[in-house]
């Protein structure tokens, strides 16, 4: 049986421990500064508490005031005290700041739904990503007995995002009246905006809840591999020059072709109200969601110019795009090449 090597042993000869490489070494208080990755910056923010109240969210019967897909910035400590942290229904120093529509770069005043809260101004800020989700009102502290369950939120600042878009000449064109949704006079959807316009129709009637790009059919909007940014509510428009701090990523382009995977021969349930169609035979193949916008806004710019779904859609109305068809049969025909009223706009965030 071999011996056993007694490490003990006197005169075995002596090793030294090799001491660690220079490139492993790390000085206490310097530690690593990555924190997350650029996709999903790990930076919470909280929704600032006087944004208006969008629309509600039918199932937790709890207010939006950011719906997903838009543009965002926030309210630092640099903007304003956000406090010491200590007040429990406060901001916690946790929370990097308050989550704010981003504005193009242009002031806007809001009404405040807080009671005395009056008609803040969110200040001239610069896009941090998009909203990747619904983001609900902070209510913290109103009722004993229920709290939100999403107290923080992040963005999304490097991503593939698939969002509706609309063609301001096509969508005046089809309907067969100017400035039907957006009027440059008013200075939709750019910095007139802020200058306080209160239109509850056309572009203001559906920017409570849907996000979208905004084109106007000129020699380079729409166009593969155009720049964009935000306008005065966080929606996405073409970015023609100014401030490259504004630029938010690129348009990839903008789908027209529906129905896609036979969508329209999956039989779903008869809505007469088409509103409040699902997407299948009841939309004709169109996608939900860009099904619920164009229904929304096409509604919303009949309003704006004094007319309505069912005034438009009557056999006497002498509007030819309208007159006894059946409203998803409009919106089909409008989410097609031509006339390329409404799309799917791919957009490679870059922020």
């Amino acid at each position: 049986m071999a011996n056993k090597i007694n490490f003990s042993a006197q005169g075995a000869p002596a090793r030294k421990l090799k001491p660690v490489p220079d490139k492993y070494k790390k000085s206490p208080g310097r530690p690593n500064i990555s924190q997350s990755d650029g996709i999903r910056p790990a930076f919470p923010l909280m929704p600032y508490p006087h944004l208006p109240e969008s629309f509600m969210d039918v199932n937790k019967q709890d207010w939006v005031v950011i719906p997903k897909g838009r543009l965002v910035s926030a309210i630092t400590s640099n903007n304003q005290d956000l406090g010491d942290g200590a007040d429990y229904f406060g901001v916690p120093k946790g929370i990097m700041g308050l989550m704010v529509p981003a504005n193009g770069g242009w002031a806007r005043q809001v009404t405040s739904p807080v009671e005395g809260g009056g008609t803040p101004t969110i200040p001239a800020n610069i896009p941090l990503g998009v909203a990747e989700h619904d983001v609900y009102q902070d209510m913290r502290g109103e009722y004993l007995n229920y709290d939100m369950l999403s107290k923080n939120y992040g963005v999304l600042s490097r991503q593939l995002i698939k969002i509706p878009s609309v063609d301001l000449a096509a969508l005046d064109t089809f309907i067969g009246t100017a400035d039907s949704f957006a009027d440059t006079s008013e200075g939709a959807p750019a910095a007139g905006i802020a200058g306080g316009f209160t239109a509850t129709s056309g572009y203001w009637g559906v920017e409570p809840k849907f996000s979208w790009l905004t084109i106007k059919a000129g020699a380079t909007d729409g166009l593969a591999g155009q720049t964009l940014r935000s306008d005065s509510y966080g929606n996405f428009m073409a970015h023609a020059s100014g401030s490259t701090a504004q630029q938010v990523g690129r348009l990839l382009g903008i789908d027209y072709r529906f129905n896609k995977d036979l969508l329209d021969t999956v039989q779903s349930v008869y809505e007469d109200n088409a509103a409040y169609r699902v997407s299948g035979t009841g939309t004709m193949g169109v996608p939900q969601f860009l099904y619920d916008f164009a229904y929304a806004a096409i509604g919303q710019s009949l309003v704006k110019n004094s007319s309505s779904w069912a005034a438009a859609l009557a056999s006497d109305s002498g509007q030819a795009n309208f007159a006894g068809k059946d409203a998803a049969e409009v919106v089909s025909t409008c989410c097609s090449f031509d006339p390329g009223v409404f799309g799917e706009a791919w957009i490679q965030l870059n922020v």
